[in-house]
């Protein structure tokens, strides 16, 4: 349910991370860290520069029924922009003092065919610097190129 890349609206990202997942039926616990660049952009023929972010995720999932893809999440969700960037260059637009957000969001997934399955949830700020508090909904429905296996929600 992550939003990754986590950029700005309407900003080019190019996001490396690390992810990490452990089954033991019927507990799943997965999460990650993130590095986003934030590509300069442009405003007024002028290059602008804003902070690159960190984003970590750990969640914790339970499957109710493995035959429906049936399962509930919980996941907690951070996101720090940085006073710095990559490529070295002075931050001058956006959240110059770095901001971070701490979020919390449940979730349920489900399995919705063979080739299709889908996710919600609704993710809670629940502490923050130098940011705005908000709830943010989610919702997201893949199709797997499955070539006549099932998708296994695992």
């Amino acid at each position: 349910m992550e939003r990754l890349p986590a950029a700005r609206f309407g900003e080019l990202g190019f996001t490396e991370g690390l992810t990490f997942r452990k089954n033991n039926k019927p507990y799943r616990i997965s999460g990650g860290v993130y590095y986003t660049y934030s590509a300069p952009g442009s405003d007024a023929g002028q290059t602008t520069y804003v902070g690159d972010i960190i984003n970590t995720r750990p969640a914790y999932e339970h499957y109710l029924d493995d035959k429906q893809g049936l399962a509930l999440n919980l996941e907690v969700a951070t996101l720090h922009t940085t006073t710095w960037r990559a490529d070295g260059h002075s931050i001058h637009r956006g959240q110059r003092s770095g901001a971070t957000v701490v979020g919390v969001e449940p979730g349920i997934q489900l399995r919705l065919s063979d080739s299709w399955v889908a996710g919600m949830g609704v993710l809670f700020t629940v502490a923050g610097q130098n940011a705005a508090d908000a709830i943010y909904p989610n919702f997201a429905i893949q199709w797997y190129w499955n070539q006549g296996k099932k998708v296994i929600m695992r």
